[in-house]
């Protein structure tokens, strides 16, 4: 009678197959995960720096706003280079709405844009 017990070397290179197939989509899915990461981040970090611009220039008195003008500021945010560009533009008698775009230099995203509104005092 032959009672030998074990695995045979078929089942165990089967065994290593599936185990490598389980790591490689493991990591995979790490890398990606950390991708979206960095771009959530990235993108919180335009969206502060668009809401600080759009704060500060919300605080700046109607008759002093800049209108038809466009300004750039350029930012490093997570290793790449952004663009930030402020234009006001008058959309009434008594009305000047603010644009805020942040947007990577070379475009793509992550991109934000807000607007504001400054009304001229009665």
């Amino acid at each position: 009678m032959n009672d030998r017990s074990g695995f045979t070397l078929i089942e165990v290179i089967a065994a290593l197959v599936v185990f490598a197939v389980g790591v490689v989509i493991a990591t995979n899915l790490t890398e990606a995960l950390a991708r979206g990461m960095e771009h959530a981040a990235a993108r919180s970090e335009a969206v502060s720096v668009a809401e600080h611009a759009l704060d500060s220039l919300s605080a700046v008195p109607y008759d002093e706003l800049p209108v038809g003008e466009t300004e750039t500021h350029e930012y490093r945010i997570q290793g790449r280079t952004f663009l930030r560009v402020d234009e006001v533009v008058q959309v009434g008698p008594r009305l000047r709405q603010i644009q805020v775009e942040v947007a990577p230099e070379n475009g793509g995203t992550p991109r934000f844009e807000g607007v504001g509104y400054v009304v001229a005092p009665w």
